[in-house]
């Protein structure tokens, strides 16, 4: 993952995006658990801060996550 983009997701959430709309949103977070476990973590953190619901669908083929 570049380091931008890390960044990025690191800084600390805009009090105006928090709680965007009044309806419930989900994500489907397609995700190889088995490369990309923490980056997934991270990107699944940041949307349930927004208050999104995420499912986890672990779309690797390598092995179990670590």
């Amino acid at each position: 993952m570049p380091a931008d983009l890390i960044a990025n997701l690191l800084k600390p959430l805009n009090p105006a995006l928090q709680n965007v709309c009044d309806t419930t949103m989900s994500v489907f977070l397609l995700t190889t658990l088995d490369t990309k476990a923490s980056e997934a973590a991270l990107v699944a953190q940041r949307l349930r801060e927004l208050n999104v619901d995420v499912s986890v669908v672990d779309t690797g083929c390598l092995g179990e996550p670590p």
